[in-house]
């Protein structure tokens, strides 16, 4: 069995309109399911959920643009919720019109644990949406995306692990603009999979990092993004480099995964194209280069390296300027003091 995993997708109007949809997907190996993120919510409603700089979403046909294609999409993200909860019910509902398959949010907590059961090519898979805890969780009382907490991961995979041949989580969680993992992520990761999870996605970041073959799992630690037009003030080249993962699923006795990369280069409408031979060859070290830095425990120095990079910097200063002007200096603060806490917190 292959599967595909990309990561951030967003279809504007002008991606659509100038993706050549036959290339789209046969750049996508003829792959049995492909697991994506998907950005924001595809909505008419103008009502935003909070005055910030950037409020997300996509038109109807950016749903239909995977109908009758063998796809999961995780809506498990900080933008699904940018136009409140009209834009998350516009959505499912397109999707549920469609038969198209999702995960990770729902109306309420309970709900948005679901997750979704699918059988492929004889083998039945549960693939499980979860967002960090800050992406607009749901809540006992309201819709929201599962919060990527061991508290709700772990009990959901072993209820469900006799069941299915494979577990997958696809998780939006990360620093943006950083490839380095936080210790939240690698220790989140770890113990779904020795809860029973097979295989986990992290998405968010904004750029590519390692694999680990951790046990008997498989952890992608970034994916990039596959399909996403660039709106940001600073230049950031890794945004434009990217890879689709193709994961080979062996059940002939015991479950055995492996992996082969298939770099890609995003322009500037944010539209995937096949990466040159030198340009393959520099994203697959750099994933190599993450990769052995994960398995060999070399990570301080290296997130220490990732954030005092001047495009990291430049970056954040543009943004922290933005919420300042929007919300005043207390509130990044207090934004800044839990986004510390989230980067240790299972």
């Amino acid at each position: 069995m292959k599967i595909c995993f990309i990561g951030d997708v967003f279809l504007d109007n002008d991606v659509l309109k100038n993706m050549n949809k036959d290339v789209f997907w046969s750049d996508l190996h003829n792959s049995d399911l492909i697991v994506l993120n998907f950005e924001a919510p595809a909505t008419t409603s103008d009502s935003v959920r909070e005055n910030k700089k950037y409020n997300l979403k996509m038109a109807i046909e950016a749903v239909t643009f995977f109908k009758n294609r063998p796809v999961v999409l995780n809506l498990a993200n900080n933008h699904i919720m940018d136009f409140k909860h009209e834009g998350l019910s516009d959505t499912v509902n397109i999707m549920n019109d469609h038969n198209i398959d999702y995960c990770g949010v729902g109306d309420d907590l309970i709900d948005s644990q679901k997750g979704i059961s699918i059988q492929v090519k004889n083998k039945k898979i549960f693939i499980v949406g979860a967002a960090d805890p800050r992406f607009q969780a749901a809540t006992n009382k309201s819709s929201g995306t599962l919060p990527a907490k061991s508290d709700y991961l772990l009990p959901l995979i072993k209820k469900v692990r006799k069941e299915h041949d494979l577990i997958i989580l696809t998780i939006h969680a990360g620093t943006e603009f950083s490839s380095a993992p936080s210790p939240y992520q690698i220790e989140l990761a770890h113990s779904c999979i020795d809860a029973g999870a097979d295989i986990i996605q992290y998405h968010h970041a904004h750029c590519l990092s390692g694999v680990e073959l951790y046990k008997k799992g498989m952890i992608m630690y970034g994916t990039g993004n596959y399909v996403f037009p660039y709106s940001l003030p600073v230049k950031y080249n890794k945004w434009f480099e990217s890879a689709s993962f193709e994961v080979f699923c062996d059940f002939s006795s015991e479950l055995k995964l492996d992996f082969k990369i298939h770099p890609v280069k995003l322009n500037e409408k944010g539209i995937p194209f096949r990466a040159d031979k030198s340009l393959s060859r520099k994203i697959i070290k750099h994933i190599e280069t993450a990769s052995n830095k994960i398995i060999r425990k070399k990570m301080t120095l290296w997130r220490i390296s990732e954030l005092l990079k001047p495009s990291y910097i430049l970056m954040n200063i543009s943004h922290f300027s933005d919420i300042v002007k929007r919300h005043g200096f207390l509130y990044l603060v207090k934004m800044l003091l839990q986004s510390i806490k989230t980067q240790f917190r299972v």
